[in-house]
């Protein structure tokens, strides 16, 4: 094929060149279909089952493929036996050689393709029965792959003096061991006993130490007892032993010797001191013979320790050392375990801290039962790691649905932790305050939905209505107050109390009053806003004063009374007087009791809210304008329609620009008054 040759010497070319020091220094290509880089570049166009070159083309056959039987080793005793095809052949379907078990007492007969599968465990589920390491006991597992566990029974093993005992595993030599006692037996003189640590019955003498027979000098072994005893030898070994008038001399552990006076027994302490080096070597003090330490192995005195805490690094590199006068110098063992997490998530390592390599795998959860998946269709055989996740299962979720409706699209197996998809279906729900039927709720829904309306309910402790939208629960706890205002009636001043809700029954008024009080002067001229102030410790005392007059009052008051001479209404809430021209007067003049029917229409269509416009029908020559024209006094729009016919009507219409309002005074009022030029 011209264009794979091209793709391929393309592809060969474009490569960048491998490094001088590799020895698989070759030229690759990139594969057009799966784009792995290859490093043989073909140079001859076959099938698929590399049996035909140059193929031809055959329309009714997969293309590439030369219809002939693939015959490709699949791993086992069968070829495939299916057309030249593209890709991995499939698993054999042909039955396998029969296989043994385990334990080798039973043989299988399977599909090739189940050999190869990971999951396949050849046990026959008998008891395994092989003969353990200890060659005592055998196994009572089940029939398992691989070498059976060492032997957990252990038995007791007894001292050389019969006094201690300790557990060793089964399969170990029964050796008789030392404990820490005293041997304590018995010599022949049936008087002493033996004062050695616990040794074998083999190595104990039955002669008594202070036998006449075996002590013939004295303790310091200066003279004999014949000497000493001038013929009087003693007899038993109670007898005394005799002593000289010599220094003992005897070489103590320390290397001194002894000067006290021959003597029978351990020599006393060395009185004299010497100087040593520590164990680390770094000082070298001078002790005391009598405080030193005897090595109990081959009786040297030991170093004594200074007090320089060794901080180099173990070998595992995450610990110190921190021993005190470390005597190692340049390798630093670990001690510690090494603890970390295995691969399960549950267990710790056993190794020692540092170890090479990765941790073991963990042996203590191993299981011997089935993992299956929640189904129980799909399974894992065991021996299951610890840790080992239930298997992965693609059939259908068995699991009933909670709220008892029908699954709709259903999903795969899995695990209890991992929930099953929310119900679909919309139910019918009360709200959380119970004033609405709410529908069209998800089932899965958790919680009582809201309606969004105002919750009402009367607040415990306090009977405020609840201002909360819909809701569950109690209206106030620890992140809900009442955010009402308390509204209660002070006591002190009788002012409502205008602040945040108490949650008491009574105001404790431990507070100032917030509310506002008009202060006046004398003649009511000054006035000014000033809180109440009024709270519990307030009882008793005096009123704020009234405010001073000043010459604004005397000013005032002049006005006053000019005003009442003139007639004036000095009121401030007097309406503005509104002034009509002349034509409109002159025709209210002549139409008195007309211009009173269109005063009484326009007062109730201010009065209408519902209504934006009014129309006046048509009326007699001259009336059109002046409606027109009175309809501006109150902040109206007055349009004439078909004015061209004598006849013309009246639409009169509410502006957002201007508030309407009834003129003061009213054009009946002002045009009775009125006289006409």
């Amino acid at each position: 094929l011209k264009c794979v040759s091209k793709w391929g010497r393309a592809s060969a070319s474009d490569a960048p060149p491998a490094p001088t020091t590799s020895t698989a220094a070759q030229p690759g290509w990139r594969c057009p279909g799966c784009q792995n880089v290859s490093t043989n570049i073909p140079n001859a166009y076959t099938c698929f089952c590399g049996k035909a070159q140059n193929p031809p083309v055959n329309h009714f056959l997969v293309p590439h493929s030369c219809g002939e039987t693939c015959l490709k080793e699949r791993g086992c005793p069968h070829k495939c036996s299916v057309q030249c095809h593209p890709g991995p052949c499939k698993p054999c379907e042909a039955m396998a050689p029969p296989v043994s078990c385990h334990c080798k007492r039973s043989t299988f007969v399977v599909r090739c393709s189940e050999l190869a599968n990971v999951s396949f465990d050849p046990s026959c589920g008998e008891i395994c029965d092989k003969e353990l390491n200890c060659g005592n006991h055998k196994c009572t597992r089940p029939c398992h792959s691989g070498p059976c566990l060492p032997c957990d029974i252990t038995f007791t093993q007894n001292c050389h003096c019969g006094r201690s005992e300790k557990t060793i595993p089964c399969g170990t030599p029964p050796t008789l061991f030392s404990c820490t006692a005293t041997c304590e037996q018995p010599f022949s003189c049936g008087i002493h006993s033996c004062q050695r640590g616990c040794h074998p019955l083999a190595n104990h003498t039955t002669v008594c130490p202070s036998d006449p027979a075996v002590i013939r000098r004295c303790p310091c072994g200066t003279k004999t007892v014949d000497e000493l005893t001038h013929g009087n030898c003693r007899q038993t070994c109670e007898d005394p032993i005799p002593t000289c008038d010599g220094v003992c001399k005897k070489v103590l552990f320390c290397g001194h010797r002894c000067e006290v006076p021959c003597h029978v027994g351990e020599c006393p302490p060395c009185q004299e001191s010497m100087v040593i080096p520590c164990r680390c070597g770094r000082t070298h003090p001078s002790i005391p013979c009598s405080t030193l330490e005897r090595d109990p192995a081959t009786g040297e005195p030991l170093p004594p320790l200074c007090d320089r805490v060794c901080t180099t690094m173990r070998h595992c590199r995450r610990h110190r050392c921190g021993d005190r006068c470390c005597p190692v110098v340049d390798f630093h063992v670990c001690d510690l375990v090494c603890a970390k997490t295995l691969r399960c998530g549950k267990h710790n390592c056993t190794l020692g801290c540092g170890h090479e390599g990765r941790c073991h795998d963990c042996m203590e959860g191993v299981s011997f039962e089935e993992l299956a998946c929640n189904c129980g269709l799909t399974r894992i055989f065991p021996p299951i790691a610890c840790g080992t996740a239930p298997p992965t299962c693609t059939q259908p979720c068995t699991r009933p649905s909670p709220c008892g409706h029908p699954r709709y699209g259903p999903h795969n197996c899995h695990g209890d932790d991992e929930p099953c998809p929310p119900c679909v279906i919309f139910v019918e729900r009360n709200c959380a305050c119970g004033k609405k039927s709410m529908k069209n709720i998800p089932c899965s829904r958790q919680g009582l939905p809201s309606c969004g309306e105002s919750c009402g309910r009367t607040i415990p402790g306090c009977g405020h209505v609840c201002q909360r939208f819909c809701h569950s629960g109690s209206c106030t706890d620890e992140t809900n107050r009442c955010t009402a205002k308390c509204g209660r009636s002070r006591s002190v001043c009788g002012h409502t109390c205008g602040f945040t809700c108490h949650g008491k029954a009574y105001c404790a008024e431990d507070r100032p009053c917030l509310a506002k009080l008009s202060q006046a002067c004398r003649c009511g001229n000054k006035v000014q806003q000033i809180v109440c102030g009024a709270w519990k410790e307030s009882i008793g005392k005096s009123a704020a004063s009234p405010l001073p007059c000043d010459e604004t009052c005397a000013l005032a008051e002049r006005n006053r009374r000019l005003a009442e001479a003139l007639e004036v209404d000095t009121s401030p809430n007097a309406p503005p007087i509104t002034e009509y021209d002349d034509a409109l007067l002159r025709y209210a003049h002549h139409n008195l009791a007309w211009a009173r029917t269109v005063e009484k229409t326009l007062k109730e269509f201010l009065e209408d809210r519902t209504k934006r416009t009014h129309h006046f029908p048509h009326t007699r020559s001259g009336r059109a304008p002046f409606i027109a024209g009175l309809a501006v006094h109150y902040n109206l729009v007055g349009e004439v329609v078909d004015a061209d016919s004598g006849r013309g009507s009246v639409i009169v219409r509410k502006t957002a620009s201007r508030l309407p309002a009834v003129p003061h005074p009213l054009i009946s009022s002002a045009a009775a008054r009125h006289i006409p030029s």
